[in-house]
């Protein structure tokens, strides 16, 4: 299990800093669907982007937290968080699809765990999963915000 808790002003700050990662760490997806969920809201979209952001923050720490006792698999600064990519079913619940890298290594440390995972590292644009993922065994993801916070748990069963 990972968790994960950002303060929404200091998110806001960090990823309107030139040269930092945060511009980066979401995909086209992410982007655009933060920027809807903003006309829907009002709010602006990088505080649905500190949620994205916890989200797969707190993947890593229950990814991590599989490893007890193993050295780690990737290396920190090797992670590319828009690899990590927050995506909704049609009922709008949240969960995680892997792409690229991360999603060959996840597969290869997670010892057969399948769960959706886009290998090919391509995105398509819709929001269901993609056709070629299995749902069996899936982690779970939960989002919430509250004020000027945003948290993410994941859970690895």
């Amino acid at each position: 299990m990972g968790i994960d808790l950002v303060y929404i002003p200091d998110f806001l700050a960090q990823f309107e800093q030139a040269g930092t990662r945060f511009a980066q760490a979401f995909s086209a997806y992410e982007q655009r669907t933060a920027r809807r969920r903003a006309g829907q809201t009002g709010q602006a979209p990088e505080y649905h982007l500190a949620a994205r952001w916890a989200a797969k923050e707190a993947f890593i720490k229950a990814w991590s937290g599989t490893l007890i006792g193993q050295s780690p698999v990737i290396s920190e600064e090797k992670v590319n968080m828009a690899e990590i990519e927050v995506r909704h079913d049609a009922y709008g619940r949240p969960y995680l699809q892997l792409h690229g890298e991360i999603a060959r290594i996840f597969g290869q440390s997670a010892d057969g765990y399948s769960m959706v995972i886009d290998s090919q590292g391509a995105s398509n644009t819709e929001d269901e999963p993609s056709k070629h993922a299995t749902r069996s065994g899936q982690l779970s993801l939960s989002i919430s915000h509250d004020g000027d916070y945003a948290t993410a748990i994941v859970v690895i069963p």
